[in-house]
């Protein structure tokens, strides 16, 4: 769990441009996009759904809801 949660502060760097940032992104795109890759990275290291709500200290059907939006506002199944 650590070694995620290290690898996510990576992504705290200002100076930076946000890894996955298009330049024609809205916010909500942006934040899908993110929200998505960072769903996938942490069910490969969890194993499941579960898992990964356990790691980001939420409830399963509250990631389940995020997930799905982030799906809808991408139209990505």
């Amino acid at each position: 769990v650590s070694d995620v949660l290290n690898e996510i502060r990576r992504f705290e760097t200002p100076s930076e441009t946000p890894l996955g940032y298009r330049e024609d992104d809205s916010l909500d795109e942006y934040l899908a996009r993110t929200t998505l890759g960072l769903y996938n990275h942490l069910r490969a290291v969890a194993g499941n759904h579960t898992g990964v709500a356990r790691i980001l200290g939420i409830h399963r059907n509250t990631l389940y809801q995020r997930v799905e939006r982030a799906r809808r506002i991408l139209r990505v199944n």
